[in-house]
């Protein structure tokens, strides 16, 4: 028997059972893998679903355009341009975020702080995802002072403010929305509470990881990176984001941020 052909002596289960240790890198990694599987699976999901209403628009335009022996009216032709350009709208704001998890995990996120104004920041944020929230039919408002100015990365703040808006929205549709801005000396605070399923106690500290939800939401909740990335935004500007929940209460997001980006 050639050193090739020597049998290798695989531990047996009970052993393996014997050493916690190694149980518990294997449980990991297997939790890992199931992880990642998700996440492409989901990928795939999310990206086609914007992709393919376009494709079939385009078709029928098409169709439409040969088919048609008059001149087609320009405003039927803009409602259907405008209709693909809000899918691709969601199709590029779906590649961003998963470019923004890329960088975050490989930690070349880079910042740009610039003084600007949280309540500016945060109005202009609601006004962008308007068609959103009145598609989910909830209603929003700002409790903030007249403005609140600071010195953050304008973009990752906008950001933040989306994420966790359109996370409110997902899980609390149909109900309102309320955001608080306060001032704390050297510190800024936005609450954005929701009043949809809740998160439970010990799903709290998991759902800011990478990849993973609360047991609640099903498997077809997104991503799950939206609120890891808020948080390695905020911590990223010296800052924290937290979670006041109870199942069924809704669900409270305050994030505190210094007033100036280290």
């Amino acid at each position: 028997m050639t050193a090739r052909e020597h049998p290798v002596a695989l531990p047996e289960a009970a052993e393996v059972a014997a050493e916690p240790a190694l149980a518990s890198q294997i449980a990991a990694l297997r939790h890992e893998i199931a992880l990642r599987d998700e996440f492409i699976a989901t990928t795939a999901h999310e990206l086609r679903n914007p992709l393919s209403p376009v494709y079939m628009q385009l078709e029928y335009l098409k169709e439409t355009l040969g088919a048609s022996s008059e001149l087609i009216g320009r405003p039927w032709l803009l409602s259907q341009l405008d209709a693909m350009t809000v899918r691709l709208d969601r199709f590029l704001e779906t590649l961003d975020r998963l470019l923004d998890a890329s960088r975050l995990g490989a930690g070349h996120l880079v910042l740009l702080p610039e003084p600007c104004d949280l309540v500016e920041v945060t109005h202009a944020v609601l006004a962008g995802g308007q068609r959103e929230l009145q598609a989910a039919g909830c209603a929003t408002t700002l409790d903030a002072p007249g403005a609140v100015p600071g010195c953050w990365d304008r973009m990752r703040l906008e950001q933040i403010i989306g994420n966790l808006v359109s996370n409110a929205v997902r899980y609390g549709a149909g109900r309102p929305i309320a955001l608080r801005i306060t001032e704390r000396g050297d510190a800024v605070g936005l609450a954005i509470t929701d009043h949809g399923i809740g998160i439970a106690r010990d799903d709290q500290a998991r759902i800011f990881q990478r990849f993973e939800r609360a047991s609640n939401v099903g498997r077809s909740a997104g991503f799950g990176i939206g609120l890891w990335i808020v948080a390695e935004l905020c911590r990223a500007m010296g800052g924290r984001v937290e979670v006041d929940s109870e199942l069924g209460r809704g669900a409270t997001f305050t994030v505190t941020l210094p007033r100036e980006s280290p």
